[in-house]
């Protein structure tokens, strides 16, 4: 829809390919060096980095279904791949096409109405002057909230109840329905959503602003600490002399994805609120950067408290509690309707 609107097919018929990257332009200026154009574009595409990570946080999620998924070993790996396109698709096509529809400086962009208004997709629609499409768009961003809401409460009560079964959490945590189903972790997990409430006041949503930018670099600190693992466990296969292409899922561009990974996630922590230093204040500086002495702070309490030591490769122990596959793997019927072979090339 957005190629069709973009080259005239819209009800105004206006063509407009690159326009809008020529006037007013690709980029624009985080507005911190005015004086300095050259520097505050760099800035704005810093600024946008941190806002572009955000947005990929979530993509881990499917690892931690990997413990509720049937056949794990195909399924999960099926799932990588899918997500890889979906961020090709969605993601990096979507905004392509987005930015030949709305210019950096519409002003609707820069309204805070509490609705899906201020979405591009939202503006680009309306700009084209089609009158539907901005609320099946809304009704879309509606479905997407709900759906991510419910990946990240599957997700946060998960790692509860396993934090809970290491001892690192409530032992009430740990406890489960005759189904199976961790509730205290659901409910306790759940309980948070109510945090988004706080947005309905100017006052209150500050606060939210701060718990969102909190939870942003959280996020970080757990794609670097998923990478310095990895590179752990590469380390010590590799001492061990085990082949990774014995493993179900292993990429040859390993260690050095890994390596990127991390250098990035490290990146994003000390950049994501670089902003503050040209217009500084106390509350915005320990909102981007409190959570690194608290990382460290829990990290070097636990290590303290409990004594814990630092894996060396040769005693790595990459046999005990690994499944085998007749344990987790059952067998894989191919679909045979045309639904089926939709849902599976989709899903």
């Amino acid at each position: 829809m957005g190629l069709i609107i973009d080259l005239g097919g819209g009800p105004n018929h206006q063509r407009l390919g690159f326009q809008y990257w020529k006037n007013p332009g690709v980029l624009t200026g985080a507005g911190l060096e005015p004086n300095h154009p050259s520097l505050d574009k760099f800035l704005g595409i810093l600024s946008v980095l941190v806002q572009a990570a955000f947005s990929f946080q979530g993509m881990e999620i499917v690892a931690i279904a990997a413990s509720e998924t049937q056949n794990p070993r195909h399924n999960i790996a099926k799932a990588v791949r899918r997500v890889f396109d979906r961020i090709c698709i969605f993601y990096i096509l979507g905004i392509f096409i987005t930015g030949l529809l709305v210019p950096y400086n519409d002003p609707s962009l820069l309204h805070t109405t509490g609705t899906a208004a201020q979405s591009p997709y939202v503006i680009a629609m309306t700009r084209a002057g089609i009158k539907v499409l901005p609320g099946i768009i809304n009704a879309g961003v509606m479905t997407s909230a709900f759906s991510a809401a419910n990946s990240f409460l599957f997700c946060s009560s998960r790692i509860l109840y396993g934090l809970a079964l290491r001892g690192q959490a409530p032992v009430f945590l740990a406890h489960c329905t005759k189904t199976g189903l961790p509730l205290p972790a659901i409910l306790l997990s759940a309980a948070f959503a109510f945090l988004s409430l706080m947005n309905i006041s100017s006052g209150s949503a500050t606060v939210f602003n701060w718990l969102v930018n909190l939870s942003t670099v959280g996020g970080f600190f757990g794609w670097a600490s998923m990478n310095l693992t990895y590179l752990y466990f590469y380390r010590g296969m590799k001492y061990q002399r085990i082949d990774r292409k014995q493993l179900h899922y292993w990429s040859s561009l390993q260690p050095y994805l890994s390596i990127w990974g991390l250098s990035w996630s490290i990146i994003f922590i000390l950049i994501n609120g670089f902003w503050v230093f040209w217009d500084f204040n106390v509350s915005d500086f320990l909102t981007c950067y409190i959570s690194i002495p608290f990382f460290f702070g829990l990290y070097f309490f636990w290590k303290i408290l409990k004594k814990t030591k630092i894996w060396k490769p040769e005693e790595m122990d990459f046999v005990t509690g690994i499944p085998t596959v007749e344990e987790t793997e059952g067998p894989i019927r191919p679909p045979n309707t045309v639904i089926e072979k939709i849902a599976a090339a989709l899903f």
